[in-house]
């Protein structure tokens, strides 16, 4: 949630023996830079957090002015959300925090822990943070509104810059409190540099933003995420679907029921046309589209590849919500499913077709097994 990367360190050379009597100082590379203003936040919640006292029993309204002098942070209490879900006067309710000392524990984490006590998210916004009933949060995101009694969500926010792949991810798993593994068949795409600027994105999400940019995929398993191959998703997805199948067939057997018919192998031509289907997934393609209809930008990316990418035809104008991106040298599949997620939709491999659908019928198709 409200945890984040530092992602600005300002560096200047004092130049006072280089530089002769009387002349000027060359300029700073960066003078006349815009100044991140998110990425100064995420470094002041980073570091730690400097509340004197004990945080028990303390009025959520002053214990953020306390925390807003001794961090320049400015905290923001959205009043108006917690009483259109029933909850007055937010700002008097008591924290629930029980912790015998901060040493150590960055000042998003306890604004996070204080949240909490008192039934509220935490945002971080571009130059402040903002607190929130859960049930504004949910509105924001759809996968959290089918589950109206769900805790407050793991919401990330953070900037990578051509940041190595394994070097962002151990950092949101140490950040976020929670176990990301990069299995070996993820090869040197752990290596490869990606560039993102999350702002309040489910964990999950952010995982899956970051590994499509390495052609890697994410499959969680219990608490814990593995990012790995498309390939080996897929193995492990038909693994469990076999798992599945002797299952249903042994009690069937139990059951006095006749046993099903074994599977037949899939002929070679068959094998041979997947392959040939993963191979036109992977093909490299540059991205470049400014406010594009996202239909026309995916014709444009798969060009001759000779890969099958199918638009929902529900999708209706959704397909031509504009898009605007800009990548060199990425995978096919990685490229169609980036654009998909800036025009809100998302794609799912299913058989070898790439079929690009709302987020609703894509977490369908993926819960019944019939894609990934």
């Amino acid at each position: 949630m409200v945890r984040h990367l530092a992602a600005v360190v300002a560096a200047f050379a004092l130049l006072s023996s280089a530089v002769p009597a009387g002349a000027a100082a060359p300029a700073p590379a960066d003078a006349g830079k815009k100044p991140d203003r998110l990425a100064d936040l995420l470094a002041k919640l980073r570091k730690p957090a400097a509340f004197k006292g004990d945080p028990k029993d303390v009025a959520l309204g002053d214990l953020l002015d306390v925390l807003s002098k001794q961090h320049d942070v400015a905290f923001v209490v959205n009043e108006a959300a917690f009483r259109n879900a029933g909850v007055e006067n937010v700002r008097e309710a008591k924290t629930v925090v029980v912790a015998t000392r901060l040493d150590g524990l960055s000042l998003g984490r306890f604004v996070d822990m204080v949240a909490r006590s008192v039934g509220a998210v935490a945002l971080v916004r571009r130059d402040y943070v903002e607190l929130v009933h859960p049930a504004a949060v949910r509105e924001m995101i759809v996968e959290s509104a089918q589950d109206e009694t769900a805790p407050p969500f793991t919401l990330v926010s953070a900037v990578y810059k051509e940041t190595p792949l394994a070097d962002a991810l151990a950092d949101l798993a140490d950040e976020y409190d929670t176990t990301v593994v990069i299995s070996p068949q993820a090869g040197d795409a752990r290596n490869a540099f990606v560039s993102a600027r999350l702002l309040n994105v489910p964990l999950d999400k952010a995982l899956d933003l970051l590994a499509v940019q390495a052609d890697l995929r994410v499959v969680k398993r219990g608490n814990a995420y593995l990012v790995t191959s498309a390939d080996y998703v897929g193995l492990v997805h038909e693994t469990e679907l076999d798992r599945e199948r002797h299952k249903a067939e042994l009690e069937r057997i139990k059951a006095g029921e006749p046993a099903g018919v074994p599977p037949v192998a899939a002929p070679a031509a068959a094998e041979k046309t997947a392959k040939d289907a993963a191979r036109a997934l992977r093909t490299p393609v540059s991205v470049e589209c400014n406010a594009t209809p996202f239909a026309e930008a995916v014709k444009k990316v798969v060009g001759d590849t000779g890969a099958s990418v199918v638009l929902d035809p529900r999708l209706a104008g959704k397909a031509d919500a504009p898009v605007t991106l800009k990548h060199d040298d990425l995978p096919l599949e990685a490229a169609v499913r980036l654009l998909a997620e800036v025009a809100d939709l998302r794609a799912v491999r299913v058989s070898g077709v790439l079929f690009v659908t709302t987020a609703e019928r894509a977490d369908k198709l993926r819960a019944g097994g019939e894609g990934k």
